[in-house]
């Protein structure tokens, strides 16, 4: 009987330290799995960080530069420390619209335990889609509409005389050119919150510069423009608040800032000095009401959406 209960103990002993050495096996796999876990967690951070950051400065240079958005994106992916290899798909335009650009990337996970219950490589993948969303800041040609009420008719005219008179020219100092050097990129602003100074005769001296704008094919285009009621007055009230007749303005004559809209457009016609929109969108700009989706080649911000 002694000798029964003496192999039963050992025999159960036995089993004993058969289950503890089970058990610490399953608590050190998953001990393991847990530390995975976290590394991936970690890795996919980093991933999605980078693909963030790419596609954020990638669209800054939308729409009017996508090539330079995608080598912009690219550049930063391999500035967080990843590779070309980690680059899956770089993507402008995106889901049909040139103000997205798309950022995939992938690399293999850093595993340890992993590797013993699953040896096949364990990828992670981050993606990330960022949009161009710039502020309206004054953008526009550098003309005034006058006499042509866009609420009669959508197309109107500017820069149309070829002999002396009033060309509905905005006074060189009360606008700016920029990317000059770039006809890709130029654009203008004019300086309309203290009332805009026109100038009447013959203005050429920006005409290349409508043209490289006319060239970039994108719409739409802003024009500052009398209220279509002023318009329609014949009247318009002068910064030293004086009213005068519409036929009757001089050169440099300052409009009162309150007489002023902004009218967003798509190129008609344009040929040498004649300048034809079509008005799409008209905004009270002194009111701050501005355009909701603007964009230009500068400023502006860029936001994730997906």
């Amino acid at each position: 009987m002694n000798k029964f209960f003496k192999f039963y103990k050992k025999h159960e002993d036995g089993q004993i330290l058969v289950l503890v050495a089970l058990m610490l096996v399953g608590l050190i796999g998953f001990a393991g799995l847990l530390t995975d876990g976290g590394m991936m967690q970690l890795s996919k951070r980093e991933l999605q960080a980078a693909a963030d950051a790419a596609a954020l400065a990638g669209a800054n240079f939308l729409p009017y530069q996508p090539t330079k958005a995608v080598e912009t994106a690219r550049n930063y992916v391999l500035e967080n420390d990843l590779l070309e290899s980690n680059i899956k798909s770089i993507t402008t335009p995106y889901d049909g619209d040139n103000r997205k650009i798309e950022v995939v990337l992938e690399k293999q996970a850093s595993i340890t335990f992993g590797r013993i219950f699953n040896p096949s490589e364990t990828k992670i993948t981050a993606r990330a889609v960022a949009m161009r969303y710039p502020k309206w800041a004054g953008e526009a040609l550098p003309f005034l509409n006058l006499d042509d009420n866009y609420d009669d008719d959508p197309n109107i005219e500017l820069w149309e005389k070829v002999s002396p008179g009033d060309f509905e020219s905005i006074w060189k100092d009360d606008y700016d050119t920029y990317n000059q050097d770039d006809c890709s990129m130029v654009y203008f602003t004019v300086d309309y919150m203290d009332g805009v100074q026109i100038t009447k005769g013959t203005v050429a001296d920006k005409k290349q510069e409508v043209e490289c704008v006319f060239g970039q094919e994108v719409n739409p285009v802003y024009v500052i423009s009398l209220r279509s009621g002023v318009i329609e007055s014949g009247q318009v009230k002068m910064k030293d608040g004086t009213i005068v007749s519409l036929d009757k303005l001089k050169n440099k004559d300052i409009i009162n800032e309150d007489q002023l809209v902004l009218l967003e457009c798509d190129w008609f016609f344009y040929e040498k000095k004649t300048l034809k929109l079509r008005v799409s969108n008209v905004y009270d700009i002194i009111n701050d009401e501005l355009p909701e989706n603007y964009y230009n080649p500068d400023g502006g911000t860029s936001n994730l959406i997906e």
